[in-house]
């Protein structure tokens, strides 16, 4: 039961990180898009 437990926080951290990563490169290509234009 600790062991799943972990790996449930483990995985929504790993959700986390990604859903981050994501945000992250979205503004990155609106900086980009600003820039651009």
């Amino acid at each position: 039961m600790h062991l799943t437990r972990e790996a449930g926080a483990q995985g929504k951290l790993t959700v986390l990180g990604s859903l981050r990563r994501q945000a992250l490169s979205e503004s990155a290509e609106k900086k980009a898009a600003c820039i651009d234009s």
